[in-house]
């Protein structure tokens, strides 16, 4: 079998190079009368060429080769059908860099944020990043889609983003908190959702940010959601959440071991948490 494919060419030469140059699409009926055709064996080489520019918001990307063995193998209705499917290549790619682009707005904003938690509150910035990737790891295991179960990662991430305006005497005390200072801390929910609410890329995480400490039984905090009406997400979250603070060392209390987070994470099952995310969650952890 003869390789027709060149390895590499130059933008300058040959028919995909003069496509490359003026954008603007080559049907060759007969390789042999176009002098810009680069021959390579006059024995093997293809008799008949369509190269199509494919462009990505307005600029080369690259050049959609067709080469036929004989002469007349491609025509202009093989031009417009191609045409089409550069098109839609290109169309694609475009979509596929603007995803790319979100993403790394999403990825630099949340960096951000979580550098300004993490000024205040070192641990709380730790902290969601754990949660987040539980809750990302337990909604995917719940049958939420990919997609979705990112958002419930970036709001994981964002939850206690209210915290900023916590003041750093209560944020960080070492002991219990008084009732006036609890009311203060059960404040940054609404915070943190408002907050949140204001930034476009992040708007649609707003309720399941403001939500993230509701209980199931409706003893939570801001808005005293109970059952469903809490954001699935929400619930996700509470769940990791409280699990990960669990096993973790704070500073008016050690870490307990995971067994024992499990234990009491089942125990609240159904009061403050969503039994089914509790099952989830324990699945996942294998506990």
């Amino acid at each position: 079998m003869t390789e027709f494919l060149l390895v590499e060419q130059s933008i300058f030469e040959g028919v995909n190079g003069r496509v490359a140059r003026t954008l603007a699409s080559a049907l060759v009926p007969d390789t042999r009368t176009d002098p810009d055709y680069l021959v390579r064996d006059p024995r093997t080489d293809p008799r008949s060429e369509l190269s199509v520019p494919i462009l990505v918001d307005g600029a080369l990307w690259g050049v959609l080769n067709i080469e036929g063995t004989d002469p007349g193998s491609v025509n202009e209705a093989d031009l417009v059908l191609v045409e089409s499917i550069a098109a839609s290549l290109g169309s694609a790619i475009h979509r596929a860099h603007l995803v790319a682009d979100l993403e790394r707005t999403f990825t630099t904003t949340l960096t951000t944020l979580m550098s300004t938690i993490e000024a205040k509150d070192e641990y709380t910035a730790s902290h969601e990043e754990d949660v987040a990737s539980l809750a990302e790891r337990v909604a995917c295991r719940m049958g939420v889609s990919a997609l979705d179960a990112r958002d419930v990662r970036y709001a994981a991430l964002l939850h206690d983003i209210g915290k900023v305006a916590v003041p750093s005497e209560i944020l960080l005390k070492p002991g219990p908190l008084t009732e006036d200072e609890w009311i203060v801390m059960q404040g940054h929910a609404a915070a943190g959702g408002d907050l949140v609410a204001r930034i476009d890329a992040f708007s649609h995480l707003a309720d399941a940010v403001r939500a993230s400490h509701e209980r199931w039984d409706g003893a939570g905090y801001p808005d005293s959601l109970a059952g469903e009406q809490i954001p699935l997400a929400a619930r996700i979250i509470a769940a990791c959440d409280t699990y990960d603070a669990i096993i973790t060392d704070r500073p008016y209390r050690p870490a307990r071991p995971p067994l024992e987070a499990a234990e009491e994470v089942r125990r609240v099952a159904g009061t403050q948490l969503d039994v089914r995310v509790v099952e989830a969650l324990l699945a996942e952890l294998a506990l």
